[in-house]
């Protein structure tokens, strides 16, 4: 597992976010905690996002490039295809693919472009 935090996070904020994503929070992202072989550490990165109607992208600069695009419904494609209790912390997800979908570091470099992919909206709060 390797973590990004954006650099646009208060030094408090990437603490709590990798505290998160380690599972030391508890929450969800304990239950997958022990899937994890090695942890390649966090790196604090620029990172863009942007929610553009039924296309997400992310950008890390030299490391992640990620654009995926809603598959569109069979009876009506301007509806999205929706897969419902398809993941165990997520009920819904929209079937997306990858337009772009490269990632390179830590010794690994894949290019995923034009293979399947999802998204959803999710919100996560702890006390």
């Amino acid at each position: 597992m390797a973590a990004y935090l954006d650099d646009k996070a208060s030094p408090k904020q990437q603490e709590s976010l990798g505290a998160i994503f380690t599972g030391a929070a508890g929450g969800p992202m304990s239950a997958l905690a022990p899937l994890i072989k090695r942890n390649l550490g966090a790196k604090v990165v620029p990172i863009s996002y942007r929610n553009e109607g039924k296309k997400r992208s992310a950008r890390i600069p030299q490391i992640l490039e990620a654009v995926v695009q809603a598959v569109p419904g069979s009876a009506n494609p301007e509806q999205e295809v929706i897969k419902r209790n398809a993941h165990p912390l997520f009920p819904e997800l929209v079937q997306a693919y990858g337009v772009t979908s490269r990632y390179t570091d830590h010794e690994f470099r894949w290019d995923n472009t034009g293979k399947c992919a999802d998204y959803t909206s999710f919100r996560w709060s702890g006390g």
